[in-house]
């Protein structure tokens, strides 16, 4: 029996022995309040106390099972229960004998029985019961021990109220007739109520000490992680549903064989824990045994860690490896490269950056999905060459760099050419880039651009050599692409230059340096002014006018061609309407659409917001698009043509016969004219290939209804061919350089005449 529950009989007793000496001392001083006294000291008093004894035995029944509930100790189950029991049957057999109301003594009777019925059935269902269902009956069990007990306290509740009406009833009478013991009585009641509070409170909390430990059995047994505790031996008190239900899948691995060296080790050491890992099946436990030496006892925890082991080895992958390509990530490159550079001093290494030509346009016309599967395709294309290396090869690796680049690292020894060696590799690479690639988009027309570095000459760490390979790259691409270059000194400073001119280029975009001068296309049987093309200029503050040469390319390269373009679209569109409102009727306007531009996701749209905000009849505006983003986007290309035809813009072919010329796209494309490039001009006197070049491709233009203009005539003698020929338009230095927007109706004044004598006397 527990110590508070020794303390509250105690306490009984000594209050049962205080009420008593209370009542003789009455007796011998008022007899004639004896009966009052008789009655209020031998049914009263002692009911009272039988219904406190009652109330307390029903409560610690509760907390009994409870208890056993949580640790299944059915020896101490039964001594508790047997002892209680009797408590409880003493109080009954009193309270039959005090003239209990027959209806409450049946009802509490019978709640009584309801009860120990409840105690059998919850120890077989510990006992007997299996798997989570035993759990499931218990606590069934359990709830319904709480019912009954909260059916029970409104009727000890009702009895304690009855008697403190007596006791007042008594108090009233002894006043009455003995006005003198007035104190002694009072203090009696007061003992009498003392009985009732303690008595209260006593039930309160047995009641509350019960509801902590169902809180405290419940977390457990809702744990989602194992738990089971075990004695010193190694034989296991305890397990929650957890455990069981884990134990039949990884039996072997928590049998008392596996748990029995840890026990050990625990108790031969200070050591209160040890944690360890358990790996079974697809799973993977870390498991945790705590010692309790004041209990005698372990607890064992186990935790599910597989999601977080599983994470770590994504982790560590994606810490070494490209998630797209499955490749080797630039840090593993940098790492094999520090490695192999260490271990190999004397030996060669080849450094080879390969990047993908236009790939920005492929991502901006059809998306990022697009250009992974681009990458994926060309990965495997380089890694089909590097498998038919022959075996006298040196050793290839591939990385993925970064966006739309690889990393071949060749590594070779003092007998091998590294130089050949790189040549061969990056050959047989481009010539697989013959074939188009072909997926759900549609086909692509790729090349590659390759720039090399080399250990020792162009450096002895691999971050330099890695720099100095990806500079020799840029200047490959800025040079058209699809070439090998290798990397020298005077690329360095190269590479700055440009650095420090896209930074140029930004602020000039802000400060607005950039303007826009005009070059004359005038017609080449009567010398009319036809229309205008649109040429960007930049002031530098500093450095001076810097030629488009220089920056355009720059711009394509870095994206700010997008921006760029835009503002000369919009300044050109602004700057016709205003020509148009001074007078100089149906007079066009070319503006250069950059492929990046044309391909831009938001070109149609910039096109239409120009054309609102400047009020320009579109058929006043020409677009000039080289042939080569035509060719190597045809789907996507046909459709934004046949939009812009169908908006009414003129759409011409800038540099017609240079580049990727393909005589039947010319009857696919919605165009309007076909502009001869000054290369082939400046030849056409002197060369007869060139002239049977522009003379084929004016009649093919006249049978394909298009406009044919020549550029960068300067001689009278290529306009005499050309007129000859049947050339329609005529731009170049013989009329006109190009001028500023205010020199346009001084130009018409002035040359009009003399353009049209000249022409006509041809």
């Amino acid at each position: 029996m527990g110590q508070s529950n020794v303390t509250a009989i105690i306490t009984f007793t000594l209050i049962t022995l205080l009420g008593t000496a209370l009542s003789m001392q009455v007796y011998q001083q008022a007899q004639t309040v004896n009966s009052n006294n008789s009655e209020l000291l031998h049914q009263q008093l002692p009911l009272l106390q039988n219904v406190s004894k009652l109330a307390q035995g029903l409560t610690e029944h509760e907390r009994i099972l409870y208890e056993y509930y949580a640790t299944e100790n059915r020896r101490v189950l039964n001594k508790s229960l047997s002892d209680n029991y009797a408590i409880i049957e003493y109080a009954l057999s009193e309270l039959e004998n005090q003239s209990l109301p027959e209806s409450t003594q049946e009802s509490i009777e019978k709640l009584y029985i309801q009860q120990q019925q409840i105690a059998r059935s919850l120890e077989s269902a510990l006992e007997n019961g299996s798997g989570s269902e035993r759990w499931d009956e218990a606590r069934a069990l359990l709830n319904e021990l709480t019912a009954n007990t909260r059916q029970i306290t409104p009727l000890l509740s009702e009895l304690i109220s009855d008697i403190k009406n007596q006791v007042s009833i008594s108090q009233s009478k002894s006043s009455n007739q003995l006005n003198n013991m007035i104190t002694l009585v009072s203090s009696f009641t007061v003992v009498i109520l003392a009985i009732a509070i303690f008595g209260g409170l006593l039930v309160r909390t047995r009641l509350h000490e019960a509801k902590e430990k169902k809180r405290l059995a419940t977390l457990i047994e809702r744990s989602p992680n194992p738990l089971s505790s075990l004695a010193w031996d190694g034989s296991i008190r305890y397990k929650n549903p957890a455990w069981l239900s884990l134990e039949t899948h990884i039996q072997n691995e928590i049998s008392h064989e596996t748990i029995a060296p840890v026990i050990e080790k625990l108790l031969n050491s200070p050591r209160t824990q040890h944690t360890w890992q358990i790996n079974s099946h697809e799973k993977i436990f870390l498991a945790t045994l705590n010692k309790h030496q004041d209990l005698k006892l372990f607890i064992w925890y186990l935790e599910d860690i597989t999601q977080r082991r599983k994470a770590e080895k994504e982790l560590e992958y994606l810490a070494f490896n490209d998630p797209l390509t499955g490749l080797k990530n630039r840090r593993k490159m940098e790492l094999d490269a520090d490695y192999w550079i260490e271990q190999n001093p004397d030996c060669y290494l080849g450094i080879v950056v390969i990047g993908i030509d236009r790939f920005s346009q492929v991502t901006a016309s059809h998306g990022f999905k697009v250009g992974d599967q681009i990458i994926l395709s060309i990965k495997d294309r380089v890694q089909q060459c590097l498998e038919q290396l022959q075996d006298d090869s040196p050793d290839v690796s591939i990385y993925r760099f970064n966006g739309a680049k690889f990393i071949l690292l060749i590594k070779g020894d003092n007998k091998i050419n590294i130089r050949a060696w790189t040549n061969k590799i990056t050959d047989d690479i481009q010539n697989t880039m013959l074939n188009f690639i072909a997926n759900t988009h549609g086909h692509f027309y790729l090349h590659l651009s390759f720039g090399a570095s080399y250990f020792p000459q162009h450096g002895e760490r691999f971050s330099s050599l890695l720099q100095n390979a990806d500079t020799a790259y840029s200047l490959a691409r800025r040079n058209g692409g699809s070439q090998l270059i290798e990397f020298d000194n005077e690329m360095a400073e190269t590479e700055k230059r440009w650095l420090d001119m896209e930074v140029d280029m930004r602020v000039a975009q802000n400060k607005q340096q950039f303007y826009l001068m005009y070059q004359p296309k005038v017609a080449s049987q009567n010398g009319a002014l036809r229309g205008v093309e649109a040429l960007v200029r930049w002031q530098h503050p500093e450095k001076g006018f810097i030629s488009p040469a220089e920056f355009i390319p720059i711009a394509e390269q870095s994206g700010l061609i997008i921006e760029i373009g835009e503002w000369i679209l919009l300044q050109a569109c602004r700057q016709t309407k205003q020509w148009h409102e001074q007078g100089i009727k149906d007079l066009v306007c070319a503006v250069n659409i950059s492929p990046l531009q044309f391909l831009h996701i938001g070109f149609l749209d910039t096109v239409e917001k120009v054309l609102q905000q400047t009020g320009l009849d579109p058929h006043f505006l020409e677009l000039e698009i080289t042939e080569g983003v035509l060719m190597h986007e045809v789907s996507k290309s046909t459709e934004i043509l046949e939009q812009l035809h169908n908006k009414g813009l003129k759409v011409s072919i800038d540099d017609f016969g240079t580049g990727y010329s393909s005589l039947s796209y010319l009857k696919t494309f919605p165009l309007d004219k076909l502009k001869i490039d000054k290369s082939f001009v400046d030849n056409i006197t002197s060369d007869d290939a060139d002239r049977s070049i522009i003379k084929t491709i004016i009649d093919l233009a006249k049978h394909l209804n298009l406009i044919v203009i020549a550029e960068g005539v300067e001689h009278q003698s290529q306009l005499a061919q050309l007129i000859e020929y049947g050339c329609d338009e005529i731009q170049g230095y013989y009329f006109s350089k190009p001028i500023m927007p205010d020199e346009l109706n001084t130009f018409i004044n002035q040359q009009k005449k003399s353009i049209a004598s000249l022409v006509n006397n041809q």
